[in-house]
């Protein structure tokens, strides 16, 4: 008799809770591979080598973070190269910078709504810049830009660099936004 009674009030929980409520749709972000622009004149095989690597870990970090971050949706961009566009070669080879906004339109096709390319430039061994660049898919209009300069050329100082522009540029708050750009513009009391 208890475990009639026990099924029966599960079945009436399970019956009487309101249907979780619909999922709001976060936009979709096709998230491309980093990009290096090397204008050091380094010539170096393994230098070269390990910053190839440290391309993919650091796309891998930033993928990662958005993804934890839950606000958009993050699209798989490996099947850049399986489709019919000229562009797509771009894609899967991270060399936007030679057809700047293409990333959007290959971003398009996989479903997204917003792309976003990484580039690093390599000034020397000791000063290179990570851009981001997030572009409305539809359009190509370019939505956002976000740049920070990293000193050191190591896994360590690329990966806080990625994590750094993400945290306090891609998702700073509103409201240290405002006061930053009151700052910068000589608006700004304490």
């Amino acid at each position: 008799m208890i475990q009639h009674v026990i099924a029966f009030a599960f079945v009436l929980v399970a019956v009487a809770s309101p249907a979780p409520a619909r999922a709001e749709s976060k936009p979709k972000l096709a998230v491309f591979k980093c990009e290096l622009f090397d204008t050091s004149g380094s010539k170096d095989l393994k230098v070269q080598q390990e910053q190839a690597q440290r391309l993919n870990l650091v796309t891998q970090v930033i993928k990662d973070d958005i993804d934890r971050r839950g606000v958009y949706t993050i699209v798989d961009t490996s099947r850049a190269n399986e489709l019919d566009s000229p562009h797509a070669r771009f894609a899967a080879e991270g060399l936007f910078r030679e057809c700047p906004g293409c990333e959007a339109e290959v971003a398009a096709q996989l479903g997204a709504d917003l792309s976003m390319g990484c580039l690093i430039q390599k000034v020397s061994n000791l000063i290179l810049n990570i851009n981001y660049y997030i572009r409305d898919a539809k359009t190509e209009r370019l939505q956002a830009q976000y740049s920070a300069a990293i000193r050191g050329n190591t896994d360590q100082t690329w990966v806080r660099s990625a994590l750094w522009l993400l945290k306090n540029r891609v998702f700073e708050d509103p409201a240290a936004k405002a006061e930053r750009h009151q700052r910068m513009q000589g608006n700004w009391t304490p």
